[in-house]
């Protein structure tokens, strides 16, 4: 969708001369591409969040890492709104919806949190996995 956002604004921008046009779709349109679909992967080796059609970047947290895991009902304005979400040394968040998420708490007492659907199931994964691990 992103990508058929661009080229018509590039057509409709040449069309008319506009290229500041052009500049404002490419602007919405590529972050669009990263930032309106998340793959979110539980198991043994953690949590993975891969962003966009492309899978690029992908945010990893090894299940080492993790002191916790729960299942959490985000509210995009408690974490500053929709997309990725940064509060440096607290908080991160991948939002692309209010609802249900699997929110980790790092042994650093730092957190992340990204929506997803069957967030319950996906936390109680993660957290079944960290109870398996040795003690630290």
């Amino acid at each position: 969708m992103a990508g058929i956002i661009a080229v018509a604004g590039v057509i409709f921008g040449l069309t008319l001369s506009a290229w500041w046009l052009i500049l404002v779709f490419f602007v919405t349109a590529v972050p669009a591409l990263f930032f309106t679909r998340l793959d979110v992967t539980v198991d043994m080796d953690g949590l993975a969040v891969s962003f966009g059609s492309f899978k690029w970047p992908t945010k990893r947290i090894s299940l080492d890492q993790i002191a916790s895991a729960e299942s959490v009902d985000l509210n995009p304005w408690a974490w500053g709104g929709w997309g990725y979400r940064w509060a440096p040394g607290k908080k991160t968040a991948a939002v692309l919806r209010k609802g249900p998420a699997i929110m980790v708490t790092k042994h650093d007492g730092r957190r992340f949190a990204v929506t997803v659907d069957d967030a319950p199931l996906g936390a109680a994964t993660l957290q079944s996995h960290i109870d398996a691990l040795p003690p630290r």
